[in-house]
């Protein structure tokens, strides 16, 4: 079958870096067709934690901080008003986030913030361990008191759930009447006889005026089968894990090194664990993985409930409960923005906006302006 959307930009990928950009580039009066299958097993978007942390960050000292936290005070803004145009919920709470230490740590931390380190670059609160059990309320019920930890606390910090904002966001582009096609893209070809391009999938073929490549990991494969010329990818795989949670009533986002751990809706959300920078996984390093990821959640389970409570199902459910979902991202030195032209016909091409890595939700919307700012002003510059 044989579809024309001869004006039509078309988006490839429906992950959070796809679904932003086609709400930008609709907002600035493109016709948009988004194609793409809804929920891939292995996308980052859909198997992300929804921890915002930026630890107390106020001047990044790199781009891709400085873009990070961008997009984290982008997110505290949009929620809100994605709820209030589409008259959906997006659970979600920017009012602190935690980073746990125990007593002995956390003194140490403590005096070298204040003494040794410049403090104009963080806004975060220390906390002892009765203003940490007072801070958390219900929660502070289940510490072992003789386990005393205490915080920092990241007061512009938080979390919010992946998967309402991503639908809250297709809802939106929907009442902008942006046109979604639920099947996976395999190649784009020039057309001969004008400047449109030919999308293939398994079962169609569409005309466009222009596509945007923000597959994430699976923009390789099209890139590759379409001639595209690319730059080397390597790829990182990590796990979620996810399990029920018997305190429903309260929420709580943590932060431990490069770890994230999250509490809301009587749900419970870790994450994650790289497998490696690979393609292919084995069955056995999976299974390697998700053991290492359930370590890893029931050390941060008891960073919050205590030590008395890790084997016990008074507030978690059995490890056998637990669901794990593998993520794979593509990464590289910094994110691919900008226009890249056929090997075959140099004179045409597309806009590939993908590569961020586990950044994908803080750098979106940030990274979707610049790609609109780019085919605004039509120079084709190359990928950046």
């Amino acid at each position: 079958m044989n579809t024309s959307f001869a004006r039509h930009t078309a988006v490839i990928g429906r992950g959070i870096i796809g679904l932003s950009t086609a709400l930008r580039l609709r907002e600035q009066g493109l016709l948009i067709v988004i194609i793409g299958r809804q929920r891939l097993p292995g996308s980052a978007s859909w198997a992300a934690t929804g921890v915002s942390a930026m630890r107390g960050l106020l001047q990044p000292k790199t781009e891709i901080f400085r873009q990070k936290l961008l997009g984290h005070h982008l997110l505290a803004r949009l929620i809100p008003e994605l709820e209030n145009l589409t008259k959906q919920t997006i659970p979600h709470d920017f009012s602190g986030a935690y980073e746990f230490f125990p007593r002995e740590t956390y003194g140490k931390l403590r005096r070298r913030v204040y003494h040794r380190l410049p403090t104009g670059l963080f806004a975060f609160k220390c906390l002892n361990f009765e203003q940490t059990k007072t801070h958390l309320g219900p929660f502070s019920q289940a510490w072992d008191e003789g386990d005393k930890k205490a915080a920092f606390f990241y007061p512009k910090d938080g979390w919010f759930d992946p998967e309402s904002l991503m639908a809250a966001l297709e809802l939106r582009l929907e009442q902008l009447g942006v046109v979604f096609i639920a099947e996976a893209a395999d190649k784009i070809s020039p057309e001969n006889s004008d400047d449109s391009l030919l999308i293939s999938t398994e079962t169609s073929i569409f005309r466009v005026a222009r596509v945007v490549v923000a597959a994430g990991a699976g923009s390789e494969n099209i890139l590759k089968n379409s001639d595209i010329f690319r730059n080397e990818i390597s790829y990182s795989s990590g796990i979620t894990m996810r399990t029920k949670f018997r305190e429903s009533s309260s929420s709580l986002a943590i932060k431990s090194g490069a770890d994230s751990w999250l509490c809301t809706n009587g749900e419970l959300r870790c994450g994650g664990e790289n497998i490696a920078a690979a393609k292919d996984y084995s069955p056995g390093d999976l299974a390697l993985a998700e053991e290492k990821l359930k370590n890893k959640f029931s050390r941060l389970s008891a960073e919050v409930f205590g030590t008395k409570f890790t084997n016990e199902n008074q507030y978690l459910f059995t490890a056998s409960e637990i669901r794990a979902g593998v993520r794979v991202r593509m990464t590289g030195d910094k994110p691919w923005v900008g226009f890249s032209p056929f090997r075959s016909k140099p004179g045409a091409g597309v806009w590939i906006n993908c590569g961020y890595y586990k950044y994908g939700f803080y750098a979106a919307f940030p990274g979707a302006e610049k790609l609109a700012a780019l085919i605004q002003s039509s120079s084709h510059p190359v990928i950046q």
